[in-house]
């Protein structure tokens, strides 16, 4: 038997357009912020270029504040996604193969060179929200640490040996990012300067270099070796 067409269910266009409005707010929101930073973007200013009315940062967002956070966990999930850490660290792959991936990701964002599609723009913002000073950023941050830390520690645990509750695998984390976040900050500098780091340190021979030395490092630590003699000897 043929349903009737009043049997079917109206299509919520409402919906659709309330979801395609807070995208649009977000994409806006990012884009401005990535040329002149949040603090200088007006919420007019983010309305008009989405085509929105100016209630519509506290319809969507609840605030500014609100829209700031949405923002920054929107290009945080471009550089670090969430789903893409969970299954990684429940994957049946080797530890070291896990974290290989994880520094394909780090390394697609170093040598990203288009800065206007959204992966470029989100990492222009995080990148310059990190340096402003913000208040905002920091409780953002937190939080996204909060909820994405548990599954890269799962990894290096898996990986070093180490527990939760021993400071050598957060020493060993730290300093396995940090030359890669160190050139992932080098790419907000002016674009003169950027330029000779692309020549020099954003090789392929030379990332490839850093990848051998940190794993080094991080099997030093896995194997029980000292990373460094005591002052003295």
């Amino acid at each position: 038997m043929v349903k009737k067409d009043r049997d079917k269910k109206p299509v919520k266009k409402g919906r659709e357009d309330g979801r395609q409005t807070r995208e649009a707010l977000l994409r806006c929101a990012i884009e401005l912020t990535a040329q002149k930073g949040f603090a200088a973007v007006t919420s007019k200013e983010i309305c008009q270029r989405a085509g929105a009315n100016l209630a519509a940062v506290n319809y969507h967002f609840g605030s500014r504040e609100g829209l700031y956070e949405a923002m920054i966990f929107a290009v945080h999930d471009h550089m670090v996604n969430e789903n893409f850490l969970k299954k990684l660290a429940s994957s049946s792959l080797p530890p070291r193969a896990k974290l290989e991936r994880f520094l394909d990701n780090m390394l697609r964002g170093i040598q990203h060179r288009d800065w206007t599609d959204i992966d470029g723009l989100a990492l222009r913002v995080w990148l310059r929200e990190a340096l402003s000073g913000s208040e905002r950023f920091l409780p953002a941050a937190q939080h996204l640490a909060a909820s994405k830390g548990p599954w890269l520690l799962h990894i290096f645990c898996e990986y070093t040996g180490l527990g939760l509750g021993d400071k050598r695998l957060y020493a060993a984390l730290i300093a396995f990012v940090a030359p890669f976040i160190l050139l992932l900050f080098s790419t907000s500098l002016p674009s003169s300067y950027r330029a000779v780091l692309q020549q020099n340190a954003i090789q392929p021979e030379v990332l490839t270099a850093l990848r051998r030395q940190v794993f080094a490092g991080l099997d030093r630590v896995r194997d029980g070796e000292p990373v460094s003699a005591p002052m003295g000897e």
